[in-house]
């Protein structure tokens, strides 16, 4: 027994056991025992960075209506996919139940194009959906009687169906939720639309209450448990008829599905992520990231990426928490990922507790600011650092917030900053080669950015979906495409999987 290959009975372990047993060890002791086999070393990859060798699977976008039938077995056997929505709108999908519901609310009526995950070969299903112009009294238990409902609407709410652009979706209790965007005029709109997937049927959200956010276009929405949504930045437009201008705003809003009342935060104005719009987002463990983003200053009347690299988290009571008092009225899937009921009316109006957090990348640590140490709401980070992007995907693998793909400011030249240009040219040093295939890792626990190269990856805006084993589902535009072009789709996973 002490004669056998030590690997052999690391092999013998799960890789939960592996990864356990690496969070016992310090870095270098984990290089050491990763380096004593190229097995070890594989997971040790997968442990720090979500992949040992990752690779882009593009997937082909055919119309299978202009394909000669002799030719259609041979499409089946390839991982084509038949058809895709236009590119103008694919931030605006919203994930539910294994699918990919991408609304886009065309002139003469909405539709939907869905992409069911199970179903294998990949496949766009275009549905038409169905607009309600006033809610029914299923929606509403307090309503008696819908022309009784109609009467109560408020005047100034305009109930018939808007075409929209640049709005933001969050999929939550099995509904999709749509919340502002942009007219065919041009003008931003503060419209709140549900759609029901199952009979796809869209209506406007009535009676809303509270703190109702302004009208805005390129702004996020996210889902925080079963209850509440989060809305955060966006553009919006003055109310000059004589030289309308538009801005970037900061106000950061939760919506509350079942009172229906929105809350904004009033928390130190002058610690909360600077003001942007077409920025990234994603949730990990009741915990809001945002990175990234265009703006519009004073001085600079014209969209530009923004210069703030750091990343932003602001965190809401978790689900322990706030279930140790509803403790036993949820079931226990339902106890473990979200807060229901009362639960979710607490984050609506508790939240205002909480603080943004800013974490430092790691270009701004020189700064002598950071010689003494900081802590509380700022965050200094070590590793790699992220660069100013614009349209970059945002994700989660495993326990870290992934950052991929988007437009960099400076010419994706971030390892260097414009007061090392010089001495770079100077010293001759390479810059990275396609810097836009590395993927940025940020490890919450360690406070640390890593990297990890996506081989043959395309410089492209982006939106991504983790779906575990079947890989990193990606979706987006790349550099020079239109909006009425179709989108680029594609699958990064391991390079030597059979999958």
């Amino acid at each position: 027994m002490s004669s056998a290959p030590a690997n052999y009975f690391c092999k013998l372990l799960p890789i939960e056991a592996l990864y356990y047993i690496f969070e016992y060890m310090t870095e270098k002791e984990q290089l050491k025992f990763a380096l004593t086999c190229s097995w070890l070393y594989r997971v040790f990859r997968i442990y720090h960075v979500g992949y040992a060798l990752p690779k882009w699977y593009p997937l082909n976008i055919i119309d299978v209506h202009k394909v000669p039938s002799h030719e259609s077995t041979e499409i089946t056997e390839r991982e084509n996919v038949p058809n895709a929505p236009p590119a103008a709108n694919y931030r605006d999908g919203a994930l539910l139940n294994g699918k990919l519901y991408l609304t886009i609310f065309e002139e003469e009526s909405p539709v939907c194009w869905i992409l069911d995950f199970e179903v294998i070969p990949l496949s766009w299903k275009r549905v038409k959906v169905t607009f309600v112009e006033f809610e029914s009294e299923d929606d509403n238990e307090s309503s008696d009687d819908t022309e009784d409902k109609k009467l109560d609407l408020v005047p100034e709410i305009e109930t018939h169906y808007q075409p929209l652009r640049s709005t933001a979706a969050a999929a939550i209790s099995s509904m999709i939720y749509f919340f502002g965007g942009e007219c065919l005029t041009g003008e931003p709109t503060g419209t709140l639309y549900v759609l029901d997937p199952i009979k796809m049927v869209l209506k406007k959200v009535m009676g809303q209450g509270g703190d109702i956010p302004s009208a805005r276009k390129l702004h996020s929405l996210n889902a925080i448990g079963t209850q509440c949504l989060v809305l955060f930045g966006g553009r919006c437009l003055m109310n000059d008829s004589d030289n309308p201008k538009e801005y970037d705003i900061k106000e950061f809003h939760v919506y509350d599905i079942s009172t229906k009342i929105w809350t904004m935060y009033r928390g130190p104005y002058d610690h909360v992520p600077y003001a942007r719009c077409l920025h990234s987002v994603t949730v990990l463990e009741y915990t809001l990231y945002i990175y990234g983003g265009q703006q519009i200053t004073s001085s600079t009347p014209e969209s530009r990426i923004h210069d703030d690299d750091d990343l932003w988290c602001f965190t809401f009571n978790s689900p322990q928490q706030e279930d140790s008092i509803d403790e036993g009225q949820n079931t226990p899937e339902e106890s473990s990922t979200s807060s229901k009921g009362s639960n979710g009316s607490r984050i609506s109006s508790s939240f205002q507790l909480e603080k943004w957090q800013q974490i430092f990348s790691p270009r701004n640590n020189t700064s002598l600011a950071f010689s003494s140490g900081i802590g509380g709401e700022w965050h200094t980070t070590t590793g790699n650092n992220v660069g100013r992007r614009c349209g970059a995907a945002m994700f989660n693998v495993g326990k870290r917030v992934a950052v991929l793909g988007g437009f960099e400011r400076n010419n994706w030249n971030r390892d260097y900053d414009r007061h090392d240009e010089e001495e770079r040219r100077e010293n001759q040093r390479e810059v990275v080669k396609n810097p836009w295939e590395l993927c940025k890792l940020y490890i919450p626990d360690k406070k640390r950015w890593d990297q990890v190269k996506i081989a043959d990856f395309p410089e492209m805006e982006c939106i991504a979906i983790n779906m575990d084993h079947k890989g990193i589902f990606v979706m987006g535009r790349k550099r020079g495409d239109i909006e009425e072009q179709e989108i680029t789709m594609g699958w990064i996973r391991e390079e030597l999987s059979n999958v």
